[in-house]
């Protein structure tokens, strides 16, 4: 399978843990500029195979390609399940790390990240400046979205980005999500089990089953959550 410039190649991947293989897959592209849904039940893999684009976890077999070279840590941001925040430092702060690297940075940045996060994330302006644990579950998770989409990283790895946000709000949070891929030009891969909140966000979709790769295409094809459930059995 060859991949265009830009785009993510997964090849002949195994991986697991402890002894456990959980992955076996073939081939996958993940295009830029596309969010890509991956769905399947607890225990399919869709969570290792984050973890193996993102660097977390060494592939037993196989290669992952960016553009045509190895993957390598920085291309992407993770965001995995759980918490995705620093507690004693503050949100903007957070955020600061997932763009820069690093929590202290000068005036003039600061005051982009405010920008951006007015513009991508309302709800969190009057919170940038309170401890991340000060911020009830919902506002935290979506402080963690907001420090991966807000980082530079070529490649957005959301893993259950909706944890703990109401559905009418998660509606603007995937605004920013089709964003980030779109205008962007950014590989989005997105985890997640809400599916009628992510199934209008994606354009292709990889339905993962014991490790497997059971369906693959364009998300136009499948017309409601139903359609995807039936290859999850």
């Amino acid at each position: 399978m060859n991949a265009d410039e830009g785009d993510l190649l997964v090849e002949k991947l195994q991986a697991g843990w402890l002894g456990r293989n959980v992955l076996d897959i073939g081939a996958i592209r993940f295009k830029a500029g596309e969010v890509s849904l991956v769905a399947g039940h607890n225990g399919a893999g869709k969570s290792t195979l984050l973890q193996c684009v993102s660097g977390f976890l060494k592939p037993q077999a196989g290669e992952i390609l960016f553009g045509g070279r190895p993957v390598v840590p920085t291309d992407s941001c993770l965001l995995t399940q759980g918490k995705n925040l620093f507690f004693g430092m503050t949100v903007i702060q957070n955020i600061c790390l997932g763009r820069f690297g690093r929590f202290v940075v000068g005036r003039r940045d600061i005051a982009s990240i405010r920008n951006e996060v007015e513009i991508k994330f309302p709800l969190l302006v009057d919170s940038l400046d309170d401890r991340a644990e000060c911020l009830s579950g919902g506002m935290q998770q979506m402080a963690a979205v907001a420090r991966t989409l807000l980082s530079n990283s070529a490649v957005v790895l959301l893993d259950e980005p909706s944890i703990g946000i109401n559905d009418r709000v998660f509606c603007g949070v995937g605004r920013t999500i089709r964003e980030a891929a779109m205008r962007e030009r950014r590989i989005v891969i997105l985890v997640e089990h809400r599916l009628s909140l992510a199934l209008p966000l994606a354009d292709s979709i990889f339905i993962l089953r014991g490790g497997r790769v059971v369906y693959e295409g364009p998300a136009s094809k499948l017309h409601c959550v139903d359609d995807l459930r039936e290859y999850y059995v």
